[in-house]
């Protein structure tokens, strides 16, 4: 993640602007169908939600900012991998 701002914008629980809270609303939404067909093919565990991943994105974000870690390391492809593997449905 290379945008320092969508950490801070993606976790508020409470927006700075009205617009910022429609377009966030809007990516969990759309990420949200994403994942119904994700669960619904047997690929994603069913009980990560939309509102999840984007704590999980803002997690790596701060973490990868915090460190210096280029976001093509292989600390970064690590953190990526773990995440990845960590949302895949079991069995």
């Amino acid at each position: 993640m290379q945008d320092p701002l969508f950490e801070k914008v993606t976790a508020r629980t409470t927006p700075a602007l009205p617009q910022t809270s429609l377009l966030r609303d809007s990516l969990i939404t759309s990420l949200g169908e994403l994942m119904t067909r994700a669960v619904a093919s047997g690929r994603l565990r069913p009980d990560v939600s939309a509102p999840d991943v984007v704590l999980l994105l803002c997690g790596i974000a701060h973490a990868a900012r915090a460190t210096n870690t280029a976001p093509d390391s292989p600390q970064s492809r690590l953190l990526l991998r773990v995440t990845l593997a960590g949302l895949r449905a079991r069995g």
